[in-house]
């Protein structure tokens, strides 16, 4: 009933080109969080409010489902899963911090006079958060390929 194998847990079948469609992956996810929050100060600072209140909630949805897609794999997009456990762990930190980012990105696409107070602040601390962390998955995929 078991089969003696010389494989190892560590090693991984992942193929150049899962590697590469990951990073792509991964690197579009970081570079639409930056589009959202354009979107968000476009918002704030009252430019193309109406515009760019439709498209913020396009890119917030846009991101949770690419974000999905990071941590789960997608064969119809040729989005291997997380081929290590550092890459997995990272990725799911960056989905937590996304999730305590949404809302503050949310709440600004929604008809109302103005923000709370704070509510730049905390947006700006939070996407850092998320950033830096989706920075770390990236490093991890480098330094893994």
């Amino acid at each position: 009933l078991l089969e003696n194998s010389t494989a190892s847990c560590a090693e991984s079948t992942t193929t150049k080109g899962e590697w590469k469609a990951l990073l792509i992956a991964s690197a579009g996810v970081r570079c639409r969080c930056e589009m959202g929050f354009l979107f968000f100060m476009q918002v704030i600072n009252g430019v193309e409010v109406d515009a760019s209140k439709v498209k913020l909630t396009v890119q917030i949805s846009s991101e949770h489902d690419e974000l999905r897609k990071l941590v789960q794999g997608s064969r119809l997009d040729g989005i291997p899963t997380p081929p290590t456990q550092d890459i997995l762990d990272q990725m799911l930190e960056a989905l937590a911090a996304w999730n305590h980012l949404e809302p503050l990105l949310h709440f600004a696409s929604e008809p109302h006079s103005s923000l709370p107070s704070g509510h730049l602040a905390r947006t700006v601390r939070l996407r850092e958060d998320f950033e830096h962390r989706m920075d770390s998955v990236l490093h991890l995929i480098e330094k893994a390929q």
